[in-house]
């Protein structure tokens, strides 16, 4: 038993208008993917820097401590 339904359109007449979304939904995506790309690549630049500036106020901190202790600063005993 085979069923039909006509919904007022042929294929021909909807054959352009579905190419010209085909192409729309193309172009967005392609559009969406050049701009994931260009955040991922900012996120990843910016946990470099994260890690980089961490890394130097951890060095900087180690060489406060030190120069306190070695000049007499505040004893190794009262650091916290």
């Amino acid at each position: 038993m085979k069923r039909e339904h006509s919904i007022g359109a042929s294929v021909s007449e909807t054959s352009a208008e579905t190419a010209i979304e085909a192409v729309t939904v193309e172009r967005e995506l392609a559009e969406q993917a050049a701009d994931d790309a260009a955040h991922e690549q900012e996120r990843d630049e910016h946990r470099d820097q994260r890690q980089a500036d961490r890394q130097h106020r951890e060095a900087d901190l180690a060489r406060a401590l030190e120069r306190a202790a070695s000049n007499g600063g505040v004893p190794c005993s009262m650091w916290r």
